[in-house]
């Protein structure tokens, strides 16, 4: 055995200097003399352990690298897609008949406050002239209680009249703070409305439609002088922080997934969480749709964007490159570097992405953050205990 290992090395060698030569010889034949020592001891364990000279490591051009430790270990990646669902998305409609003058804002980003069209309203005229009516009524009222009030105590008026101006003065308090309310809830400003409650004179027909909340414009439904109803839509806004990313996963791979759950997208460094499990199936693709919520105080993500998404799953396990992986005997292991001793470790493979394998031994606490795992050379040493087997 050892003479043919000889012999294929000096067909390889022929052409180096007789030093070099030399070295060579001596290094294969410490290598073949210790891989065959250590194959013996391997049938009692089950696993291959060697042990390699810093000479040997080189010759077989092995390198090493410390394994890294992680809480978690990513999915596969998913194609997703931003969007906004329905409970954030608000019509903006008109509160009033009227016809549109300007629009301020139709696409972009709103902050809740700004103005977006301003329209006018022959129904905004008609509801201040009804509060200058019911204010008149109201002053004649309060007069006529007050008179009754002194009237009262000669008795020429009587308690019933009294009490029915109580009454009259009562629902007309009600019915104007009714009235001013309304024209405060469809967009007429506070001050405007005091002005005209103090003077009762008509303030501007002309009213400004404000964004209800913060968010993207989208979707517009009018035209400049166009004359719309009550409850028309001028145009839609999307809340789009939080914003949701919806991704389908096939029926197996969904089995894992649960709320609260990490989630990562492919090539960034945001993060954010499962939030909501359809419980249908898609029966075209047989996958779940999943929503996952991230943070986007900075509008980055935009609704319709599409991403690739990654979850990320809890358990301590171990990372390292993905040449780091050979098999024996139809078990995945790892060679491990303790001194000059080499030695495989069975594994069990959590994901494999990006040149990266996530990882966890199949016996707990064979692994640490300080061992040495052959990266480079793993097929080497298999090949030549393969080769080893195969002459004895």
């Amino acid at each position: 055995m050892q003479i043919s290992y000889l012999l294929k090395s000096n067909a390889i060698l022929k052409s180096t200097k007789l030093s070099t030569f030399a070295k060579n010889i001596t290094v294969a034949i410490a290598l073949t003399t210790s891989l065959f020592v250590n194959a013996s001891q391997a049938s009692n364990t089950g696993l291959p352990e060697i042990k390699l000279t810093p000479d040997q490591m080189k010759a077989l051009a092995i390198e090493t690298d410390a394994l890294k430790p992680v809480s978690s270990y990513p999915s596969i990646e998913y194609v997703a897609q931003s969007i906004v669902p329905l409970n954030q998305r608000y019509a903006v409609t008109m509160p009033v008949d009227g016809q549109v003058l300007e629009l301020l804002h139709f696409h972009g980003n709103v902050k809740k406050g700004d103005v977006i069209a301003t329209i006018y309203s022959a129904e905004l005229l008609k509801m201040q002239s009804a509060l200058i009516a019911t204010l008149a009524d109201y002053q004649a009222e309060m007069s006529a209680l007050n008179r009754a009030k002194k009237l009262s105590q000669t008795g020429a008026v009587s308690s019933k009249q009294r009490q029915q101006l109580e009454a009259n003065v009562k629902k007309l308090a009600q019915t104007k703070s009714q009235q001013k309310l309304e024209l405060i809830s469809i967009g007429m400003d506070l001050e405007l409305v005091e002005q005209l409650e103090s003077t009762q004179k008509l303030q501007s027909a002309e009213l400004m439609i404000k964004a209800p909340v913060s968010g993207e414009l989208f979707d517009v439904q009018v035209q400049l002088g166009q004359r719309l109803m009550m409850q028309d839509a001028l145009i839609y806004i999307a809340t789009i922080d939080p914003i949701v990313i919806d991704v389908e996963v096939p029926i197996e791979q969904s089995k894992q997934i649960i709320d609260g759950q990490t989630v990562s997208l492919t090539n960034t460094d945001l993060t954010g969480l499962v939030y909501h499990m359809a419980d249908f199936v898609n029966p075209r693709t047989q996958s779940v749709e999943v929503h996952t919520r991230f943070d986007n105080p900075d509008f980055s993500i935009k609704p319709g964007q599409t991403f690739k998404l990654q979850f990320n799953f809890e358990q301590e396990a171990f990372k390292t490159l993905i040449g780091a992986l050979t098999v024996v005997d139809n078990q995945t292991i790892i060679f491990v570097q303790q001194a000059e001793q080499i030695k495989a470790v069975a594994i069990k493979v959590l994901q494999t992405q990006n040149g990266l394998v996530y990882f966890a031994p199949l016996q707990a606490g064979t692994l640490s953050s300080q061992t040495m795992v052959v990266v480079h050379g793993a097929s080497s040493l298999k090949n030549s205990l393969m080769a080893e087997e195969g002459e004895e």
